[in-house]
């Protein structure tokens, strides 16, 4: 039998967060200022570089993942 060991103090060191672009909850750490979670940070990048789909393209992505 395998036993596992968890820090209860690193727990602490993430906070709950709602992405302000799908509106998943995902944990970031306390001390960061992050506002999308990993999916949307990728597709925002993408974005930004204005490479790839259009933006119209990508919010509808979004939003059928995040039917799924």
């Amino acid at each position: 039998m395998a036993h596992f060991v968890c820090e209860i103090t690193s727990w602490s060191l993430l906070q709950p967060k709602y992405c302000e672009r799908c509106g998943s909850l995902w944990l970031r750490p306390s001390s960061s200022m992050r506002k999308f979670c990993g999916p949307c940070t990728a597709q925002e990048r993408t974005l930004r570089e204005g490479a790839g789909d259009s933006f119209m393209e990508l919010w509808l992505r979004s939003r059928q993942e995040a039917r799924a």
